[in-house]
C-alpha cells in the first residue's frame, strides 16, 4: 500500500509539474532559448580567445562584462562616486554621468562575495533574464498570448538588445524595473508601481520620462491621490541631484556630466552643418566610420516611424516611446543610438506573429546576428 501510494504522489506530483510547464511555456521557452544562446555563444568566445588570444584584449570571456560602459559600472562600484584613476584621471564630475543604482547593486553584492567582476556577472545575468517574463507580461495587455510571445522571443534576440542585457550594463536592470513599472500601473498597484519607478530613475536619468504619461494618466483619470504618490521618483531624483551637489559643489552635476559622453550629438553634429553649411564639432570619421554613421541615420528613420506606431496599442506607451526618442536625438551621442534606440520596449510590442515558422526563421537570423555581435563586441568593438 505504502508502495502504491507513493507512485500515486509521484504521478500527481510530475503531473503538476508538467501542467505548470505547458501553462507557462510562453515565459518559459523564451528564458531557456535566450539562457541557451547565451551559454553557447559565451563558450565560442572562450574558445576563440583560446586559438587566437591575439585577436583579445583579455583571457576571459567574463570580461566582456567590463568593457566600455561596464568598465565604468565596475569601477563606480569599487571606488563610488570620487574621482577615479585608471588610464587617465576620470573626476568625480564626469562619474556622475552614470546613475547610483546598477553599481551600488554591484557594490553590495561585491562587498559580500569580495570580487565585484563576479558580482557584476551575476547580476547582469539575473536582470539580462528576469526582463524576458515581464516583457511578455505587458504584452498581454495588449495582445493575444501567442502575438505576445513572438514578440517577447523578438524583442529577446534583437541584436542590440540581446548584447547589451548579457553584459555588464544597467540595461537589464532597466528593463526589469521598466516593465514592472508599467505592470503595476496597469494593474492598479500604484505605490509599487511607483517604487519601482524611483528605481527606474535611479538606473538611468532619462528613466525619470516614464513618470509623465503614468502621472498624466492619473491626472486624466482623477486619481489625484493615486498621482501624488508618482512624485516619490521626482523627489528621488532630486535627492541624486543634492548628492552630487553636496560632492561636487554643483546641483546639475549630474546634468553637466553628461556633456563629457555627448560631444557628438546628432542636432550639432548632422542637423546644424546641414542646414547652416557649418563644420561639424568633431570628426564625421574618427573614430567611427561613415558606414556606421549611415546605419544610424537608418534607424533613427525606422524608429521615429515605430515609436509613432505605438500609439494604436496605448497612449501612454506612446509618450514614453516619443519623449524617449525626443530625448535622445536632442541630447544623446549619435554613435550610441543603436543602444537608446532599442531599448524603447514599446516598439518590440508591434513585432508580433501568429506564423511560427516565421517566427522560427526569424528567431534564427537573429541568433546568428546575436553571435556576430557579441564576438565583435568583445573583440572591443563599439556597438553602441
Amino acid at each position: 500500500m505504502a508502495l502504491k501510494e507513493l507512485n500515486a504522489f509521484s504521478h500527481q506530483f510530475f503531473d503538476k509539474k508538467l501542467q505548470f510547464i505547458v501553462s507557462n511555456k510562453r515565459f518559459i521557452i523564451p528564458i531557456l532559448v535566450v539562457a541557451i544562446l547565451r551559454l553557447a555563444i559565451f563558450t565560442w568566445i572562450q574558445l576563440s580567445i583560446n586559438w587566437r588570444p591575439d585577436l583579445f584584449p583579455f583571457s576571459s570571456w567574463s570580461n566582456t562584462y567590463t568593457i566600455w560602459d561596464g568598465g565604468w559600472y565596475n569601477l563606480i562600484s569599487e571606488n563610488w562616486y570620487n574621482d577615479i584613476q585608471t588610464e587617465y584621471l576620470l573626476p568625480v564630475d564626469q562619474v556622475f554621468a552614470f546613475s547610483p543604482l546598477f553599481p551600488a547593486l554591484i557594490r553590495a553584492l561585491g562587498l559580500l562575495i569580495g570580487d565585484f567582476v563576479t558580482s557584476q556577472v551575476i547580476l547582469s545575468s539575473i536582470f539580462g533574464i528576469i526582463w524576458i517574463p515581464l516583457f511578455q507580461a505587458v504584452a498581454e495587455q495588449y495582445l493575444d498570448t501567442d502575438h505576445a510571445f513572438s514578440a517577447t522571443l523578438i524583442a529577446a534576440m534583437f541584436p542590440i538588445v540581446f548584447l547589451f542585457t548579457s553584459v555588464g550594463y544597467a540595461e537589464g536592470l532597466f528593463l526589469t524595473l521598466t516593465l514592472s513599472a508599467i505592470y503595476l500601473h496597469l494593474k492598479k498597484r500604484y505605490l509599487y508601481a511607483s517604487i519601482f519607478l524611483t528605481a527606474v530613475t535611479m538606473t538611468k536619468i532619462f528613466g525619470i520620462l516614464l513618470v509623465v504619461p503614468l502621472l498624466l494618466d492619473n491626472l486624466l483619470k482623477k486619481r489625484f491621490r493615486d498621482a501624488l504618490l508618482y512624485l516619490l521618483p521626482v523627489l528621488a531624483q532630486l535627492s541624486w541631484f543634492y548628492y552630487a551637489y553636496l560632492r561636487t559643489g554643483n546641483f546639475f552635476a549630474v546634468l553637466d556630466a553628461q556633456t563629457y559622453w555627448l560631444n557628438n550629438t546628432f542636432i550639432g553634429q548632422y542637423v546644424l552643418p546641414t542646414l547652416f553649411q557649418t563644420e561639424p564639432n568633431i570628426s564625421l570619421s574618427l573614430p567611427f566610420s561613415e558606414a556606421y554613421i549611415g546605419l544610424v541615420i537608418c534607424l533613427f528613420g525606422a524608429f521615429c516611424l515605430l515609436t509613432l506606431k505605438v500609439r494604436e496599442l496605448d497612449w501612454k506607451l506612446a509618450l514614453y516611446s516619443f519623449l524617449t526618442f525626443l530625448v535622445t536625438i536632442c541630447n544623446g551621442n549619435v554613435v550610441s543610438y543603436p543602444r537608446y534606440f532599442s531599448f524603447i520596449f514599446p516598439v518590440w510590442l508591434l513585432f508580433a506573429t501568429k506564423k511560427d515558422r516565421w517566427l522560427i526563421l526569424t528567431v534564427t537570423i537573429l541568433a546568428f546576428a546575436d553571435l556576430i555581435s557579441m564576438y565583435l563586441f568583445a573583440r572591443w568593438v563599439f556597438l553602441g
